[in-house]
């Protein structure tokens, strides 16, 4: 008689039998894979509550001319103030003390001015010509309807101006919403 002696032990074949009978699941994600998805979400989310919440500010653009005012007495040089003519829309948006970045045109040289006044009335190209005595070259530069802005220059850093220069600025009117931005709307509201 012979002894049956089995090719595989009998512990092997169980531990075999085992593991095919347990439940295996599919991998669908690696580890490398799902934290890569977490922190694309993770920046998505980000992206969205900035554009969200976030603000940019809003500028309107205006033209306008120096002038030379008088003095109140003959001892004291004449003062130089600017005449911004800015659209009448935006009248409600513009504040006093503000500063606003000028450029000296064409030079293109950049100084800071403040708001001293905003005329109340809206003025049409003929009425700025008459009021302000303006030359063809800086009536051709206003709005259909604009109201005036006097700004006075800072004269720190400021460069050599003379009267019947002409300049441009940008003049800060609010902000808006970056969400709203970037869908075309015109939301404009006043930041601080």
């Amino acid at each position: 008689m012979e002894s049956y002696h089995p090719f595989f032990r009998e512990k092997a074949v169980k531990e075999y039998r085992h593991r095919q009978e347990r439940a295996v699941l599919p991998r669908f994600f690696s580890p490398y894979l799902a934290i890569l998805t977490y922190l694309l979400f993770f920046l998505l989310l980000l992206v969205g509550i900035l554009a969200w919440w976030g603000e940019i500010p809003s500028f309107v653009t205006g033209s306008g001319v120096v002038r030379a005012e008088r003095a109140a007495s003959a001892s004291q040089s004449q003062n130089m103030t600017i005449v911004l003519f800015l659209p009448a829309r935006y009248v409600s948006q513009i504040h006093l003390g503000e500063k606003t970045q000028v450029t000296l045109e064409p030079e293109g040289l950049q100084f800071t001015s403040t708001i001293e006044r905003v005329e109340a009335k809206s003025l049409s190209p003929g009425e700025a010509r008459q009021r302000y005595l303006l030359n063809d070259v800086a009536a051709q530069a206003i709005p259909q309807s604009a109201v005036a802005a006097i700004l006075l220059p800072v004269t720190t850093g400021a460069p050599h101006i003379e009267a019947g220069d002409l300049v441009s600025a940008q003049v800060h009117v609010g902000s808006q919403r970056i969400l709203s931005f970037l869908l075309g709307e015109q939301e404009t509201n006043r930041g601080g």
